[in-house]
């Protein structure tokens, strides 16, 4: 495959079948090497590789696990991959940054993921279905990046300042 951009997210079976197809060793950092792509290996701990490192997401999950779970942490990761990149400075090279923002992608989104299926648990218990866990994104977002609306905060505009305060003082700590 060599294309050192794209990052695939096996779960425990796809990734053995990857294994066995690029006939490798049975580990994570031989598997990305082999094929020239980043991993993410999700399972009870997911794991994150970008072909030289091999960083592990722990955040606590729920016991279920539910279908569409897998497509969330695929679009997380999209969506973080695109602002790691995004965020090269003037004269940075896209090709330099790749690795780094591999990691920061897989694991920002597999956390995230995880934060949602916890939040979602709770709530729904073992009826819990992904659109359960996109219910609670926005508020695991606000939770894990707080200060996200004092960048979009106008000093001179006190009515947008009391709105943002006051959404964020309702919010609860997962």
């Amino acid at each position: 495959m060599n294309y050192n951009k794209a990052i695939l997210t096996p779960n425990v079976i796809e990734f053995s079948r990857l294994v066995k197809s690029v006939q490798c060793d049975n580990d994570i950092l031989s598997l990305s090497q082999k094929m020239g792509v980043g991993i993410i290996q999700k399972g009870k701990k997911d794991l994150i590789c970008n072909g030289e490192t091999v960083i592990e997401c722990r955040v606590r999950n729920s016991p279920r696990r539910c279908g569409g779970q897998g497509d969330l942490t695929s679009g997380a990761i999209g969506l973080f991959y695109s602002w790691a990149l995004n965020s090269i400075k003037l004269g940075e090279s896209v090709e330099d940054r790749i690795p780094e923002a591999i990691l920061i992608a897989g694991f920002a989104g597999c956390s995230i993921t995880r934060h949602c299926n916890q939040a979602a648990f709770i709530k729904h218990k073992r009826s819990m279905v992904a659109n359960d866990m996109i219910q609670e994104i926005g508020q695991v977002f606000d939770n894990l990046f707080p200060d996200t609306y004092e960048l979009l905060e106008d000093d001179d505009d006190e009515s947008n300042k009391s709105s943002f305060n006051n959404n964020n003082n309702n919010q609860s700590k997962i």
